[in-house]
């Protein structure tokens, strides 16, 4: 699932990841979906019918700019507000009134991309570019492998 902002360069890797998938085929055994900056979409995917859940969105981690890092969705509610500047934080939230209100909850991640850019514009930055494929390549084995699952 892509969350993020196309609109924003880097906050709108997830998007572009997607979008890389689909127009290679390598979707196969899972799902891509866009929800943009709505996290809500989430919502109806909270059923016993969903296995995992695998959020792709940027994230300021405090890392260097382009790395990438899986952590779980309860990794979040746990840090601190400067380590994770992103939509996780919402989408913590979100996933806790989902449990609240009796909707199953499926083994949910995070896979955080450190931008390098996040100002008005339609483009990623060169070196998030460059790596698109890696990203994709990434998140498809993690997806497929089960490597590292986190639980919420």
């Amino acid at each position: 699932i892509a969350i993020g902002n196309v609109m924003r360069s880097d906050d709108g890797i997830g998007a572009h990841i997607v979008q890389y998938i689909l127009h290679n085929q390598l979707e196969q055994g899972f799902i891509t979906l866009d929800f943009a900056t709505n996290a809500w979409g989430i919502l109806p995917l909270l059923n016993s019918n969903t296995e995992k859940l695998l959020i792709i969105d940027c994230a300021k981690m405090g890392k260097t700019s382009a790395s990438y890092q899986f952590f779980s969705l309860d990794s979040v509610a746990y840090r601190d507000k400067h380590t994770v500047e992103s939509h996780e934080s919402s989408i913590v939230e979100l996933v806790k009134l989902a449990q609240q209100c009796g909707y199953h909850i499926p083994c949910i991640s995070i896979m955080g991309i450190e931008p390098a850019c996040v100002t008005f514009g339609l483009s990623l930055s060169a070196i998030i570019e460059a790596r698109l494929a890696e990203y994709a390549d990434q998140a498809i084995d993690f997806i497929l492998c089960n490597r590292g699952s986190y639980c919420l």
